[in-house]
């Protein structure tokens, strides 16, 4: 069995340099010739390949997990070798999860529930076909033919990615009298089957399945589910003012469990430092398995810490295990801290922004830094990012990047309150493997704001093919006007489907229409050459559901993941200043056409199922995040509402989360989590802020 680990980013680069050129597709993918009753083996004239052809492709299984297979293709079955087998067994212990091989679209499918489930048919994009047979048709522990084996978002007509969960191990159909097994075929695009073990030899494993989500949330257990991570940087401790926590809630099978809740704080056992007032630990979060251990990390802002100057930044780092967060060796870093390439001055708000991607390709979870107060040749808030790569022995042992507008081959100059580095985003725009930076400088060129573009490779974030995005330059839609604050959010996702990932801008300061503070958000399709200005498209509130006003800052706040599971990413867009700021949220699916922005569902703390009420000044939608917390899928939606004030005190904070699914996200099953909630720990004081969502995910 090949027990060789490669990073996920590494196995998809892999796979996408070796694709065989496609052909047509075989008529019997439709027609589910040669298929009766599930039966495995076809009669012996079928046409085949006994040639040891290596097709490139993902292991079906995820890990590689399985305990044995034997070549057995082309063996005869029945009476006088009436049939032969035409697949290879892949034995494995019932429920491993089965991943896509290859990215395609589902064909026929056998899911009658206590009969023949479960198998299908994947056609790959070049014309191939896998088949995946003997999937699980149990309810998870038992053998009484009543579950399932399709995953969520699996069904015909449906295209996956290569990666994709699909289902996972059974005996089903015809299979029952034998131990758990896939039956995997391999068809070319002739339709000949093809002896598939070869291929399986040679095939990549994964160890985490692919998701359109991989930025949607933290599994600091690694137990399937994720975890909800909620920032209160305004809370009040011992005294002090504004020192700031976070909560950390675990997700389960019902979605984010209250009742398993951590708090954290400077004074948690084990973290380093001590809090002191106007800190404002957890004023950003973000999440990555930065040492490569199979558990999330988290990466905590303190923006606010005075380190011998007053606002210089820093970070704590909690490591994931089997039992959640640990605080444990250095978990405390600065730009003072060895090896850091930058000065530390007052103001800095090292931490302000944090953001997760494995830029080099080597598995391990690189973290950018943003620190917008960066003073540069005298110019205050001119702003720098760090990048810290992924080190096996933990955050800080690697090397570290340092990238601002002063550096040769940048994009743009270095001015006073640009504050480059105060939005980042992580994605794969170019599709070459290599996460990708987008860092912000919102206040470019008197706040009309500009965003730059850093791309990965096998050495890291490099100058090769950086580019800049301004409105109204080279392609880009709109104008650069003082005051948009383009780039003020953003959040990278691939809405289209393609396998590049597009990015999403947030320019809350922009008039539509007359409407000053309007807000808008353009969203630029990634392609092979980087950012495709040409596909460039904004999303306002002038013709779509969004509301439109003065005043009401569309885009201050953006998620993005797969809340419905149909292999595109969608977009959540806060609007927060509707309604006298009451707030609003706006959600809009991806398709192979992109983001439907003439489909958005508007959320208010009014509509269904939404508990509470709309009140001026909350910010319903001021800050948002998701995740998967019931590990099927789909994402979650949260949004925060940090201005809440409750009982009697003002700007308590609060979050709604809502669930994802089949019909997208609903306030139906919905939570609405404060400080008083069964099980969270804290209390509702005034000014805390409860609903902080950082940058959380990948």
């Amino acid at each position: 069995m090949p027990i060789s680990r490669l990073s996920r980013a590494a196995a998809l680069l892999a796979l996408a340099s070796l694709l065989i050129a496609g052909l047509p597709a075989a008529a019997h993918f439709e027609a589910e010739d040669n298929w009766e009753g599930l039966i495995p083996e076809t009669d012996s004239t079928q046409e085949v390949a006994y040639a040891t052809t290596v097709y490139p492709m993902i292991f079906p299984h995820l890990a590689g997990e399985y305990t044995s297979m034997p070549d057995t293709f082309g063996d005869c079955r029945g009476s006088g070798c009436s049939r032969r087998h035409h697949g290879i067994d892949i034995m494995a212990p019932k429920m491993v999860p089965l991943v896509a091989v290859a990215s395609g679209t589902v064909g026929w499918m056998h899911d009658d529930q206590g009969g023949n489930c479960c198998a299908m048919a994947l056609r790959h994009d070049d014309g191939w076909e896998s088949w995946y047979i003997h999937m699980n048709n149990d309810t998870p522990g038992t053998d009484d033919g009543q579950g399932w084996g399709f995953a969520e978002g699996i069904y015909s007509g449906a295209h996956v990615e290569a990666g994709q969960l699909i289902g996972w191990v059974g005996d089903s159909g015809n299979a029952e009298w034998t131990a758990p097994h896939t039956h995997f075929e391999l068809h070319d695009p002739n339709g000949t089957i093809i002896n598939p073990y070869e291929s399986l030899l040679a095939a990549t494993i994964i160890y985490e399945p692919w998701t359109a989500s991989d930025p949607a949330g933290c599994d600091f257990d690694a137990d399937g589910h994720h975890d909800l991570v909620i920032g209160v940087p305004g809370e009040d401790r011992g005294g002090r003012t504004d020192d700031g926590t976070i909560v950390v809630v675990d997700g389960g099978e019902v979605g984010p469990d209250t009742s398993q809740s951590a708090l954290w704080h400077q004074k948690s056992p084990g973290v380093q430092n001590k809090p002191e007032s106007d800190d404002r630990f957890g004023a950003a979060t973000t999440c990555g398995d930065v040492d490569g251990d199979g558990y999330d990390d988290l990466i905590i802002g303190v923006p606010g810490e005075d380190l011998w100057r007053a606002d210089a930044g820093a970070l704590n780092v909690l490591y994931g295990s089997p039992s959640g967060l640990e605080a444990v060796g250095t978990n405390f870093w600065h730009q003072k801290s060895d090896g850091v390439p930058a000065k530390h001055n007052e103001g800095d708000a090292f931490g302000a922004a944090l953001a997760t991607g494995d830029f080099n390709g080597d598995g391990y979870a690189d973290v950018a830094v943003g620190v917008p107060g960066e003073i540069l040749s005298d110019l205050d808030n001119a702003g720098m990012v760090l990048v810290f790569e992924g080190h096996p022995s933990g955050f800080g042992v690697g090397s570290i990047q340092k990238w601002n507008q002063q550096r040769e081959g940048t994009v743009g100059t270095v001015g006073a309150d640009d504050r480059f580095g105060e939005a980042l985003a992580v994605g794969d725009f170019n599709g070459d493997g290599y996460a990708d930076l987008a860092i912000a400088a919102p206040g470019d060129n008197g706040g009309a704001g500009m965003v730059m573009m850093l791309y990965g490779s096998q050495f890291g974030l490099r100058l090769v093919g950086t580019e800049g995005l301004i409105q109204g330059v080279d392609d880009l839609k709109g104008a650069e006007q003082a005051g948009d604050a383009f780039g003020a959010s953003l959040a990278a996702a691939d809405f289209d489907g393609d396998g590049y990932a597009d990015l999403a801008i947030g320019v809350p300061g922009q008039a539509v229409q007359g409407n000053e503070g309007a807000g808008a958000v353009h969203v630029v399709p990634g392609g092979p050459n980087g950012m495709d200005r040409s596909g460039d498209s904004v999303i306002t509130g002038n013709a779509t559901p969004l509301p439109l006003g003065a005043g009401f800052a569309l885009g201050t706040a953006l998620a993005a993941a797969v809340f419905t599971p149909d292999g595109h990413a969608d977009l959540a867009v806060g609007v927060p200043g509707w309604e006298s700021g009451a707030g609003a949220v706006g959600v809009i699916n991806g398709s192979s056409q992109g983001l439907m922005e003439y489909d958005a569902t508007v959320f208010t703390q009014d509509s269904t199922k939404i508990l509470d009420k709309v009140e001026a000044g909350d910010g319903f939608g001021y800050w948002l995040s998701s995740g998967d917390f019931l590990g099927l899928g789909s994402a979650w939606l949260v949004i925060g509402s940090p201005f809440e004030d409750l009982s009697g005190n003002a700007d308590v904070g609060a979050i709604h989360v809502l669930p994802g699914g089949l019909g997208g996200v609903s306030g139906f099953g919905s939570y609405y989590i404060k400080q008083n909630t069964t099980g969270m720990p804290g209390s509702n004081n005034p000014g805390d802020g409860f609903g902080h969502l950082g940058k959380v995910g990948r």
